[in-house]
Order: structure tokens, then sequence, then C-alpha cells
């Protein structure tokens, strides 16, 4: 009898948990999964898509804050999702960079309201002083994800300084509720089709 109500009381345990985790989300609802490794580009689809960047120390940390315009071009509002990860890497030396970060917010309303932030700093910050000269210019992505914008970034030094100027490719991308975030930097312009095979990886990884 007393082994008879023991397995009694621990399957009625079992679907108490299973319970909570299925109304833990709004609705009730299982929860989202949350942004994890799998869900952002690897050092070999970098280096497939980019050769030139097989020497950049690149790493994935978690990361779930996305830097965001808010009406003043050289500077970044910042906001926080429910997960992330970031896999990148920089040579500041050689003028090399790649950044992918893909960042989960609570709805879909949230991402897409980020998302167009970025193409109003397209539309409003084509020139603009950050620190450096700093254009901004759109670029035309094929369709992935469920929105998406490209633009070209170029920082020009002071002639004084004596530095090469910074060439940056970046697509910000939103499927459902996550926000993809990618840039390449290098010494001189992002080559648009090595870009876009990055992307479509990356796209086709956040989830």
């Amino acid at each position: 009898m007393h082994r008879t109500r023991l397995a009694a009381l621990t399957t009625l345990l079992a679907l108490i948990v299973t319970s909570l985790l299925l109304v833990s989300a709004p609705g009730g609802r299982a929860a989202a999964p949350r942004v994890d490794g799998d869900d952002v580009v690897t050092r070999a689809d970098v280096v497939r898509a980019f050769p030139g960047l097989k020497r950049l120390d690149l790493g994935r940390v978690p990361y779930r804050t996305l830097s965001y315009y808010d009406g003043v071009c050289s500077t970044w509002e910042r906001v926080d999702g429910t997960s992330g990860r970031q896999f990148g890497g920089q040579d500041a030396y050689a003028s090399r960079s790649m950044r992918a970060d893909v960042i989960q917010f609570r709805n879909k309303a949230t991402a897409r309201r980020l998302l167009t932030t970025f193409r109003t700093y397209v539309r409003d910050c084509g020139q603009h002083w950050a620190g450096v000269d700093t254009t901004v210019q759109p670029v035309r992505m094929p369709k992935f994800g469920d929105q998406r914008i490209g633009f070209r970034t170029t920082e020009i030094f002071a002639p004084e300084k004596n530095l090469p100027s910074r060439h940056y490719l970046t697509v910000a991308v939103r499927q459902g509720k996550r926000l993809l975030l990618l840039s390449v930097e290098q010494p001189s312009q992002v080559r648009k089709t090595a870009f876009v095979r990055l992307a479509r990886v990356a796209a086709r990884k956040m989830g």
C-alpha cells in the first residue's frame, strides 16, 4: 500500500511540474526557447565567406544587449532582450573585425520596433560626425528573415591622424521576436557577395 501511494504521489508531482512549465509563458503556451550557441554563426562559417578573417581571434559569449538608434546620429541607446549570444572578434591594427549578435525580445512588436530604428538611422544619418567623419549608405539585401535592412558605414579620420579609413557592411534582420545584427569590417570596402553569403547562413541559424 505504501509503495502504491508513493508511486501515485510521484506521478502527481510530475504532472504539476509539467503544468507549471506549460503555463510559464503567456496564454499557457510553453516558454519560448532561449538563444543558444547554435543560433549564431561559427568560425568555419565566417572564414568560408571571408578567408581574410581567418586570423581573427573569434569567440562566442552570452550577450543580450542591443544598441539602437534613438534620434542622435553620434550615439546609440541600449536595451536588453530576454536572451542572446554574440560571436565575433577584432584586430584593430589590421582594421578587420566581425560581429554577429542574435537577441530575443519578449514579443514581435518590440523586435519590429527596434528593427525600424535601423531604417531610420540609415535615412537620417547619411553624413554625420561620430568622433570621425562618418558616411552611411543603404545596401539592398536579398530576402531573408521577416524584415531586413543593410547599410555600409565608412569612417574617415582627420588627415593629420594618418590613419586608414574604416569600412563596414552591416545588416539587421528580424525573424519573429529575434534580431540578428551582423557586421564585417575590412581595410577596403567589404564585398557584398561574400557578406550576403555569410548573412544567409546567419539568418538561417538565428531560429
